[in-house]
């Protein structure tokens, strides 16, 4: 490879590296805390942005109806989520100021790539390159098919919604296709004589069951599947080398076939 494109491929990856180590501290930015506007509900987010809790005051029933309580709890989860969202925007702001550097690059018995050149080398093992490289087009255009696909998806189920129950049924709750609360409903019988942190608790319990049912739905859509199958196929070298048709060699130990 003539050293100018092995240069721009190098560059290339180290800028790739530097934008993942942006997204890694995006992701890890911090837990994040919301409150409604009469100050009784809180919401808490943890480092990934999953709910860690919600919180009632005992005199909630001072500052809201019974039927008011599901409102303020989405605005609180609202509002703990538009602070995540800061918290994203100041850590760009110190990364264009600062930064990272590019991590050093693994050895090459370390990729994938490196893991198939040395099985063939050791076996001495035969390649068609033509019957390789229509496998691995093959598994391109498979690999672009089903993100399609799944954005068609991602464009359907974010105009639906799902629910789920508390375990004991005192709580339902709504969550968009994108996961975001969007309506809780309190079995208001319950409420005069439920105790705030149960009240919470339930809260908490019916929204993670509603997630828990989103992401079902999203692991059985057929894209989906495809797609996370493609992504274990790439990260196996054995099963990466038995579809691009250079299975003349023992599997790798360990391997997961």
């Amino acid at each position: 490879m003539p050293d100018d494109a092995r240069d721009r491929i190098d560059d290339f990856r180290d800028s790739a590296d530097v934008d993942a180590q942006v997204l890694e501290q995006l992701k890890n930015s911090g837990p994040s805390q919301g409150l409604d506007s009469t100050g009784s509900v809180t919401v808490d987010l943890d480092t990934e942005g999953q709910l860690a809790g919600i919180r009632v005051d005992p005199d909630w029933q001072r500052s809201l109806r019974d039927t008011e309580l599901g409102s303020a709890v989405v605005e609180a989860y609202q509002q703990a989520a538009t602070k995540r969202l800061e918290g994203w925007g100041e850590a760009v702001e110190r990364a264009e100021t600062d930064p990272p550097r590019p991590r050093p690059r693994p050895g090459m018995s370390d990729t994938v790539a490196g893991q198939l050149f040395e099985r063939f080398e050791q076996t001495g093992a035969t390649i068609d390159d033509t019957r390789a490289m229509n496998r691995l087009l093959d598994m391109l255009d498979e690999l672009e098919g089903a993100m399609e696909q799944a954005g068609d998806d991602v464009d359907t189920m974010s105009a639906t919604e799902v629910s789920g129950r508390s375990s004991s049924g005192h709580v339902t709750a709504r969550v968009s296709g994108t996961g975001d609360p969007v309506g809780l409903d309190f079995d208001t019988r319950w409420l005069g004589r439920a105790h705030a942190f149960n009240i919470g608790r339930e809260a908490a319990e019916a929204l993670e069951q509603a997630r828990r049912r989103l992401a079902e739905r999203t692991e059985e859509s057929p894209p989906f599947a495809r797609l996370a199958t493609l992504a274990a196929l790439a990260e196996n070298p054995s099963d990466l080398a038995t579809y691009l048709g250079l299975d003349d060699s023992p599997p790798f130990p360990g391997s997961a076939r």
